[in-house]
């Protein structure tokens, strides 16, 4: 993705970013002038061309991820309300016209307003819904579907307490009704994924919350 910004100078620099998502640009940027400030105060010589290859570089694991083709899988780390509009606007933007499926799960912890909120925005573009929830501390799949449902009435919803079970069910769906797979909705849910499409046991990831 390539964006253009006015960086101390005054003048236009283009920049590129393998991240996808227009707050990309934004992240970058303050990444950029939080960068000029300090090698400013620290006397660090800094150039354009560091400043590109650095933005051009920069990797951002769990962030709009893809893990798998065929059929297309990404995986997204947000896990607040708006983190989950900003990932629900990316969408729609890179596949305007993709039919959606999304996984959705919460961490426990959230209040169920909180959760409502997360799972509100990552269902709004969905044409199916997988509640699931992480091996870590994840909300009772049962309060995730009901969140789905209050959210999309009528949206087809489907459900399973197992997450490698959700996991091969959504990626059949998805394959069968060549639909976009989303998986979303709490960091534990998005990193046990990728550990189960890599193959590996997601139950071997600890977290420390």
């Amino acid at each position: 993705m390539g964006f253009a910004a006015r960086v101390g100078d005054n003048k236009l620099y283009r920049y590129s970013t393998n991240l996808l998502g227009r707050h990309q640009a934004d992240n970058a940027l303050t990444a950029i002038m939080a960068v000029r400030n300090f090698t400013r105060l620290a006397g660090v010589p800094l150039t354009q061309e560091m400043i590109r290859k650095g933005i051009a570089n920069t990797q951002w694991p769990g962030r709009f991820e893809k893990i798998r083709d065929d059929p297309q899988v990404y995986i997204d780390i947000a896990h607040t309300p708006k983190a989950a509009a900003t990932l629900t606007e990316t969408l729609r933007l890179l596949f305007p016209n993709q039919k959606i499926l999304v996984m959705v799960g919460a961490h426990e912890v959230r209040t169920r307003e909180n959760a409502k909120g997360i799972i509100e925005n990552l269902v709004s573009d969905a044409s199916i819904v997988m509640a699931t929830r992480s091996y870590h501390k994840g909300m009772h799949v049962h309060v995730v579907k009901t969140l789905a449902r209050e959210a999309r009435p009528g949206i087809e919803v489907h459900k399973s307490d197992d997450l490698a079970k959700a996991l091969e069910m959504a990626i059949a769906l998805a394959k069968s009704q060549n639909m976009l797979l989303l998986v979303a909705g709490s960091l534990a849910l998005a990193a046990k994924t990728k550990e189960l499409v890599a193959g590996c046991s997601p139950k071997n990831l600890l977290f420390f919350n």
